[in-house]
């Protein structure tokens, strides 16, 4: 017998052996346990966060918080030139018409970096709209003073969609590229898509656009949105990766 065939059945042993052995079976269970355990985060997370928006939508409508959203006002607006200046910049991150291509750009970087396809935050932005405008149909709290003059809905200010829009898209993010990590990775990225709606949140309190509770608003309302998305958006198949023979 030459050492090729000797070798031969080996290897398909050891495929077979990869493809039957205990530990696969053993590590299926572990998986579902994690899967079921971070769904249920999700869903708890989702609850907690929608009973916030809710209870921050009521103070907004009947003006609960008219007193801290004038001194927040008051101490936002002694801010400098300069830092109005930079907040007319970093807020058009969130406008409109720019937060939906953020949130396709953002699909394709998490598409390409975890192998699978995702459009979640793409439909975040989009679903940004539907929460936003719907909720202004029942809520009708007025903005600050010095805020743009604007019509229809877009006159009534909770939620701040410049917030929503950033945190869905943010969190959303966050979430699809910190599935599968260790924890702290997913802590990092949180705490960054938690940076950067706060600092959008922050321009509208500056440019005086809203009120403090509204731009709370629209922080927990991206939260809801992307917990939403990321639990219930399908993704591809995973790409397959070369193999060295």
């Amino acid at each position: 017998m030459t050492m090729s065939a000797s070798l031969a059945p080996h290897s398909r042993r050891t495929s077979a052996d990869a493809e039957l052995s205990p530990e696969r079976y053993v590590a299926a269970p572990a998986r579902d346990s994690v899967r079921r355990k971070s769904n249920a985060t999700l869903v708890g997370v989702a609850l907690a966060a929608t009973a916030v928006y809710a209870t921050l939508a009521t103070s907004a409508h009947y003006g609960l918080l008219d007193e801290l959203d004038r001194r927040v006002r008051d101490r936002m607006l002694r801010r400098g030139p300069r830092v109005v200046r930079a907040a007319r910049v970093v807020t058009k991150l969130s406008e409109s018409a720019v937060h939906p291509i953020l949130g396709f750009a953002a699909s394709k970087a998490v598409s390409r970096l975890t192998g699978r396809q995702t459009s979640a935050p793409f439909i975040a932005s989009l679903a940004d709209f539907v929460l936003n405008k719907g909720t202004r149909l029942f809520i009708h709290q007025h903005r600050p003073p010095g805020a743009h003059p604007r019509r229809g809905l877009d006159r009534l200010g909770y939620p701040s969609g410049h917030t929503m829009a950033a945190s869905a898209i943010a969190f959303t993010t966050a979430l699809e590229l910190g599935k599968g990590r260790p924890p702290m990775q997913r802590g990092a990225l949180i705490a960054a898509a938690a940076a950067y709606a706060g600092t959008i949140g922050w321009t509208r309190l500056v440019l005086d656009e809203h009120w403090v509770d509204q731009v709370a608003g629209g922080f927990v309302g991206g939260i809801i949105l992307a917990t939403l998305t990321h639990r219930t958006t399908p993704r591809g198949p995973r790409r397959a990766t070369a193999t060295r023979s």
